[in-house]
């Protein structure tokens, strides 16, 4: 019942977000954070991490904004209009 009620609250928002951008900006707002998500992936994984020393969690921090941009820009480029 949990997991029912929590995937109705997840889908809703998720409506709720991608009703806020236009539909002629979506595409293009998808690419740029497609685009994005994968810089900052390959930064954080191949950056140097020697000489700082919050160069490390600067890396994490990297590689989990570019993994959540990148799947935010699939969800846009992905989702269909059912109206």
């Amino acid at each position: 019942m949990a997991n029912l009620l929590f995937d109705i609250l997840m889908r809703s928002i998720r409506n709720f977000i991608l009703d806020l951008i236009p539909e002629k900006v979506r595409k293009p707002v998808g690419w740029v954070l497609l685009i994005f998500g994968a810089v900052a992936i390959l930064w954080g994984m191949y950056a140097d991490a020697d000489g700082l020393t919050y160069t490390g969690i600067l890396n994490l921090i990297a590689l989990f904004v570019g993994i959540f941009s990148t799947v935010w820009g699939l969800i846009l480029l992905t989702h269909r209009v059912t109206e």
